[in-house]
């Protein structure tokens, strides 16, 4: 691994999912907020994706996992040459993923890896 450059995703209509994440993950917990805003800074020099902060949610897809408290977030992330693209995200309330959070991490996902 190494050094990577950490990018939000945009959709077409010039909105951020991961930035309406970011503010349904502030208004849960603004200690929530700063653990996600640590973490994804970290991300930045993260030398392994494995351990307890990340998940292989598929092919190409991952997911960094938070937890302040009893407060869980979620951002769904992908790498392509050297640039991790954040997706997506949830607060997490279950212990599923919410299907409509999934389906367009991985919509957008493929934006990302089959597109660009």
């Amino acid at each position: 691994m190494g050094t990577f450059k950490v990018r939000l995703y945009p959709r077409e209509s010039g909105s951020f999912p991961t930035a309406e994440a970011l503010e349904e993950i502030e208004k849960t917990s603004r200690k929530l907020y700063e653990a996600t805003l640590e973490a994804i800074v970290e991300l930045e020099s993260v030398q392994s994706f494995a351990g307890t902060h990340y998940e292989k949610v598929g092919n190409k897809l991952w997911c960094l996992r938070i937890r302040h408290g009893g407060c869980w977030a979620r951002i769904f992330f992908t790498i392509k040459k050297g640039v991790i693209w954040l997706l997506n995200g949830y607060v997490k309330k279950s212990n599923k993923i919410p299907l409509r959070k999934l389906r367009l991490a991985i919509k957008l996902m493929k934006e990302v890896q089959y597109a660009r």
